[in-house]
């Protein structure tokens, strides 16, 4: 039987056409939300509004009766505040739409969702290819809340999901005439959008959640305001201003529920990590403002039960996303010092100082990384592959400056020279072992910025004296220009990537026009 099978089924004779679901909620109803009340940051204006209402109301005796009318008048101004913030909360955040908003949603196909059949293909390619980095949507909760019809159903994050699932999933050949949109993340991606900004989701942590699968959604360069970037972002603010990224000892939120906020709010610092690190700027995750745990193992119990057929479990993936977590941590303490640095001027001592704790911490967790997530050649595996394209990453951030600082000075055979070039080695080998095992379509999009970090190299040493080394350089362009080619089929902005580094490669004056900015940009300050 269908797992989705309380869903609407098409009309007899309808081969993978849109079929419209209908969740619009009844006008001027609300879906109850389960952090509503609960769990309100107490900050410095509540403290405020306390600390005014002792000097006004401080009993002027110390008779009992005066006592206790002083707490209990404490206690409503503080509920009152309480109140009041959340309320105002979810009036910016969740109004519920007219009738009249409903109806354009409907025109406009945000209400509409694919043929079954193409709806359970990627909602199973979801959980296979995506769920493991962004594990926010428990397999076991969103199955049973289409079964049962009592349960709340969120079209925006099943739409949110469909459009995740869509950028790993092949469309079959057979069938790309007959549904030219059926596998397109774009549509699914627009529908989403369209729904969040009629404030079509009630349930705050339905709606971070879907914002976080929106910002897995990278089109290209064409999307300049709202892309991966600024959705990861949003659902950053979002989950702020709900207080997701602190539980208190009173809290009356179950076992479950603090488990997933601590899933949402480490999986939005992977994210952070992820877009800050491909698009620029500065993180919004400040770990030292939140009082939620470190995740572990505990926090996946529900999922190890066998849901669905789509996708089997995986005991590896909890530790995946475990060291996936434990590596953003890293990830963002070198991209917190490069931003220092950029904004700072410090001697050249105290730069090679802050870069050398950086590497030594990324070197401590690859000791510490288990067995069975590292990656070797000889015995690939799809998930350590991610894991450590995503380190090597980091690694060419980290040393790249001294790439190009080390330029003309003899240096090049130190090791802080010999850094990125191994490390844009190992992330060339990585996406060859993708390629032949027909897996870089499944990759995330980070995948397409390791291959911008490794081809940045691989030039800048394709001009190397040492004749060896440029060999070598030339022939691992090749590699990364070909699975950026065939990652062009799943993310467009590596077809934005590949046709860049081919007008480099065929220009020798563009390449060294930007060799000489790079070497101009990333000069060490002098010595004071």
């Amino acid at each position: 039987m269908n797992t989705l099978s309380q869903l609407r089924e098409s009309p007899k004779g309808e081969d993978h056409r849109s079929i419209s679901l209908d969740l619009a909620p009844p006008i001027g109803s609300t879906r109850p939300s389960q952090s509503e009340g609960e769990d309100v940051e107490t900050n410095s204006s509540v403290s405020a509004v306390l600390k005014n209402s002792i000097i006004e109301n401080e009993p002027s005796s110390g008779t009992t009766e005066q006592l206790s009318c002083y707490i209990k008048k404490r206690r409503a101004r503080f509920q009152d505040v309480e109140t009041s913030r959340d309320v105002k909360k979810l009036k910016a955040l969740t109004a519920t739409p007219d009738a009249a908003s409903i109806a354009e949603l409907r025109l406009k196909g945000a209400l509409d969702l694919p043929h079954n059949l193409v709806r359970d293909e990627l909602i199973g390619a979801f959980y296979q290819w995506v769920d493991p980095l962004v594990p926010v949507v428990r397999k076991k909760e969103f199955f049973q809340c289409f079964e049962d019809p009592s349960k709340p159903r969120s079209l925006l994050l099943l739409q949110a999901i469909l459009a995740a699932g869509s950028t790993v999933c092949k469309s079959p050949s057979g069938e790309v005439d007959a549904v030219p949109c059926a596998y397109d993340p774009g549509i699914y991606f627009e529908r989403a959008r369209l729904l969040y900004e009629a404030n079509y989701e009630k349930d705050p942590v339905t709606l971070v959640q879907s914002l976080i699968l929106m910002g897995w959604y990278w089109e290209g360069l064409n999307e300049t305001t709202k892309d991966s970037f600024y959705w990861t972002k949003v659902a950053i603010a979002v989950a702020h201003a709900f207080g997701l990224h602190r539980i208190y000892e009173a809290s009356r939120l179950s076992v479950d529920e603090k488990r997933m906020r601590r899933r949402i709010w480490w999986t939005l610092l992977t994210r952070d990590c992820s877009v800050t690190l491909a698009l620029g700027g500065s993180l919004s995750i400040d770990m030292k403002n939140t009082n939620l745990e470190v995740i572990c193992a505990a926090d996946f119990e529900n999922d190890q039960e066998q849901i669905s057929s789509l996708q089997p479990n995986d005991p590896d993936r909890v530790q995946f996303f475990l060291q996936y977590a434990a590596l953003s941590q890293q990830t963002a303490l070198v991209l917190s010092q490069l931003n220092r640095i950029t904004t700072e001027q410090k001697p050249k001592a105290d730069l090679e100082s802050t870069m050398g704790f950086c590497g030594m911490s990324l070197a401590a967790w690859m000791q510490n990384c288990p067995p069975a997530l590292q990656w070797h050649a000889n015995r690939h595996k799809f998930w350590p592959a991610i894991l450590h394209s995503f380190y090597y990453t980091t690694i060419c951030l980290l040393h790249r400056r001294h790439m190009y600082s080390t330029r003309g000075s003899g240096q090049r055979s130190q090791n802080s020279g010999t850094i990125p070039f191994r490390a844009a080695g190992m992330i060339t080998n990585i996406v060859d072992a993708l390629a032949v095992h027909d897996e870089l379509c499944r990759c995330p999009g980070i995948i397409v910025y390791s291959l911008f970090s490794a081809m940045t190299v691989h030039i800048f040493y394709m001009r190397s004296s040492d004749l060896p080394t440029a060999s070598i350089s030339k022939l691992r362009c090749s590699v990364c220009m070909n699975a950026l080619q065939i990652a062009s089929h799943s993310w467009s902005i590596a077809r934005t990537m590949h046709a860049m580094f081919e007008a480099v490669l065929k220009k020798p004056d563009l390449e060294a026009n930007l060799q000489r900015v790079a070497e101009q940009r990333f000069q060490p300050p002098s010595e004071v």
